[in-house]
């Protein structure tokens, strides 16, 4: 199945420039499956700024959206399953006032 990933700051860089990323991944691939394939396609950069130094999840300023729903809004979180035409940007968390 075909899945689309967008990039935003410094994800857009690692992720190839500002084209969205057209994936064809396996049926039944998760949120986090995507991630650990996105680190094997792209590295170390990806892993370093993704993925918690202790291996246990993702980092608090990575904000994964998948079409428009926060990751941690996802009833499975990081274990959600993905579907055919899903739109997946990663993000660095941004917060202020």
């Amino acid at each position: 199945m075909e899945i689309q990933v967008n990039g935003a700051f410094m994800f857009k860089q690692i992720l190839g420039g500002g084209q969205p990323l057209n994936l064809e991944i396996e049926e039944g691939t998760t949120l986090e499956g995507l991630l650990n394939i996105l680190a094997g396609k792209f590295g170390r950069p990806f892993e370093k700024m993704v993925f918690r130094p202790d291996g246990k999840g993702i980092k608090q300023t990575v904000l994964v959206i998948v079409n428009g729903t926060p990751h941690w809004n996802l009833r499975d979180r990081l274990a959600s399953p993905l579907r055919q035409g899903d739109t997946i940007k990663l993000t660095p968390m941004v917060t202020g006032g």
